[in-house]
């Protein structure tokens, strides 16, 4: 087995703040799923806003039957099927940039209710071990490279709300009012080398690029409190998991041999 309790337990927090960031979300009526509903299906403005809040109460019993054996596999379920459901919702939606990409950007979130189940699954655990940690391990490196590709092609094309919170970041910390073409640049930097811990991960499993990912997933997903302040905290839960599940990538990795590792034939004899 290649999960330590530990682990499990950051699996199991990365879980319950992506529900309960989706929760606070939809409570303050503010989700992608009430938007669309009123933007795109005709919906009325009272009736979305208390599907919203329906929801943020379904949500919220999801998230508290994580912590329960008996229940945990079916609020997990729920949990992906309303993850999904919200990613759809925004690229129905539309109308910011790259929102066609969404599915892509948001692999993290999608991946992360996913893992848990098979993790915490006793049947699949069971029967199908190495099978089942094989299938999380894939699941956790293909949706941590997914979302840094985006993420970095997003910064390489400046994606407005990248320059906008790098801009405020400056002036808010250290009081510098960086133009907009020195930040497309350092944007360009960011984004090569986000793809480039992708590919590290993908191709050489590389703890450090995993490291370096973990620190970069907290780092701006705490950026938008500098930047927003408190109000931004339901989209900070939401992406906790950014820096979550490359730490649980971490301790799966050292246990596991690297790709195009050299072995020197005579030293082993």
């Amino acid at each position: 087995m290649i999960y330590a309790d530990h682990t499990k337990k950051l699996l199991l927090a990365a879980t319950v703040c992506l529900g309960m960031g989706i929760s606070y979300l939809s409570w303050l009526k503010v989700s992608p799923i009430g938007s669309v509903l009123f933007m795109n299906y005709g919906v009325d403005h009272d009736r979305a806003g208390l599907i919203e809040q329906i929801n943020a109460g379904l949500v919220l019993l999801a998230v508290a039957g994580l912590f329960f054996q008996r229940s945990r596999l079916w609020a997990a379920g729920f949990l992906i099927l309303f993850t999904v459901t919200l990613v759809w919702a925004e690229v129905d939606q539309g109308g910011y940039p790259f929102s066609d990409y969404a599915f892509a950007a948001y692999a993290m979130r999608l991946a992360t209710p996913l893992a848990f189940l098979f993790v915490f699954s006793g049947f699949l655990k069971t029967r199908h071990p190495q099978m089942t940690d094989q299938f999380v391990k894939w699941v956790l490196i293909a949706a941590t490279c997914m979302t840094f590709t985006i993420h970095g092609l997003e910064a390489i094309w400046a994606h407005p709300w990248f320059i906008d919170m790098t801009i405020g970041l400056a002036g808010k910390t250290i009081g510098w009012r960086a133009s907009q073409s020195l930040v497309e640049q350092m944007l360009l930097v960011v984004g090569i080398v986000d793809i480039g811990s992708a590919i590290a991960l993908l191709l050489f499993r590389s703890r450090m690029a995993v490291l370096w990912m973990a620190f970069w997933g907290f780092f701006t997903c705490f950026l938008r409190i500098v930047n927003y302040g408190f109000g931004a905290l339901p989209d900070v839960l939401i992406r906790l998991p950014h820096g979550m599940l490359p730490l649980v990538l971490y301790v799966i990795l050292q246990n596991e041999p690297r790709p195009f590792t050299y072995i020197n034939p005579i030293k082993d004899q």
